[in-house]
């Protein structure tokens, strides 16, 4: 399957943070950081005033260190949801936390990882 970066994610209109402006379609990065950052890349499905519902997508490395323990990923957009399981997340005060990390809309560009 081909990446595809779909760099109408980009828009300077939309605060990458602010879950009230997410529609069905977009992009989400919610990475897992604490002593190592581990991108989730997320589509949504379904939205309401208070939820986002959104499928796991698959990612593809465009770089890393030879050892797939630090380097850029970016989402594959057109794959199959993983596992098949939608992950709903709460909008409070602007915010979407899914999964456990905070969601933001993805940007076009590569995110880096790592294992630190």
């Amino acid at each position: 399957m081909a990446i595809k970066i779909n760099k109408d994610f980009k828009d300077a209109e939309r605060d990458p943070y602010d879950a009230t402006q997410f529609t069905v379609g977009d992009i989400l990065d919610a990475s897992f950081q604490y002593t190592a950052k581990i991108p989730h890349f997320y589509k949504i499905v379904r939205r309401t005033n208070a939820m986002v519902f959104a499928i796991k997508i698959s990612q593809k490395n465009v770089s890393d260190d030879g050892y797939g323990q630090n380097g850029t990923c970016v989402p594959v957009v057109d794959s199959d949801p993983e596992h098949g399981k939608i992950y709903k997340g709460r909008i409070s005060r602007g915010r979407l936390k899914l999964d456990g990390c905070i969601a933001k809309l993805w940007d076009g560009e590569p995110v880096d990882f790592y294992t630190d």
